[in-house]
């Protein structure tokens, strides 16, 4: 079953730069209100395939294919045929870039540190299936531009060295972890709650993603263990590559 629906697109060429619709189509659809297809969730299991027809799949000890999860998945067919994936949050939200425009910066590009978000989210952004799969959750380097005027594109690399845009609002942040009694309220142990209370981390997070809370950060005391802390309660002051206790 599927659900054909009209949504407004963003305003912004640049949001849909940052899913990969080349930059003529993103030029022509910003801003317009567009005809999407939108697949719903799926739980695994629920439906045997005659054939591979998307990741993921689940091939069962009798030989037969059945679907892995799939979440909402909203495709797009452009006038030349071509089909195009949207985030599933442009449903109920608008997109947010949460770049930060440093002016002292502009017009530079750098290197940074990114852990991807799961294959689905990558699959978001029209990156290939084979890819999203093999590099689902990947640490790897992005190259952060700072435009003149405009705001700032983050490039990634795949491993068959094909470059591709992914949001900047993926970019790794550094935050300011709130005090003792904050983080002890939400779990975190009075040890590590301790140690870590005020203290600037460097955290993923990829707003809604599969991967990610809505609500939470999540960051790495020394011993590996990830702890959740309120978005609210934390203060972001920069982005990119931070301290060594990164989640």
């Amino acid at each position: 079953m599927h659900d054909d629906l009209e949504l407004r697109l963003p305003e912004m060429p640049a949001f849909l730069e940052e899913v990969n619709l080349p930059q003529a189509l993103a030029l022509r659809l910003a801003g317009q209100t567009v005809k999407v297809r939108v697949l719903p969730e799926e739980q695994a299991s629920a439906r045997q395939l005659e054939v591979p027809d998307d990741y993921p799949v689940i091939v069962k000890p009798d030989g037969t294919i059945w679907n892995d999860f799939r979440p909402v998945r909203i495709l797009l067919r452009s006038d030349d045929g071509g089909t195009w994936r949207l985030p599933r949050h442009w449903l109920y939200q608008p997109p947010q870039s949460l770049a930060i425009h440093n002016p002292l910066s502009r017009g530079l590009a750098w290197v940074e540190e990114l852990n991807l978000p799961h294959a689905w989210d990558l699959l978001e952004v029209n990156i290939p299936a084979r890819v999203a799969a093999q590099c689902s959750g990947a640490i790897t380097q992005v190259v952060v531009k700072a435009a003149m005027a405009g705001p700032v594109e983050v490039c990634w690399r795949d491993p068959t060295e094909v470059m591709w845009r992914i949001p900047a609002s993926w970019r790794r942040r550094r935050i300011q972890l709130p005090d003792v009694t904050v983080l002890m309220e939400q779990g975190v142990p009075d040890s590590v709650a301790q140690t870590f209370a005020h203290r600037i981390v460097s955290v993923n997070y990829h707003p809604g993603s599969l991967c990610c809370l809505a609500e939470h950060f999540r960051f790495r005391d020394d011993d590996g263990g990830k702890w959740p802390v309120r978005i609210a309660d934390c203060t972001v002051v920069g982005f990119g590559n931070g301290p060594e206790h990164s989640a």
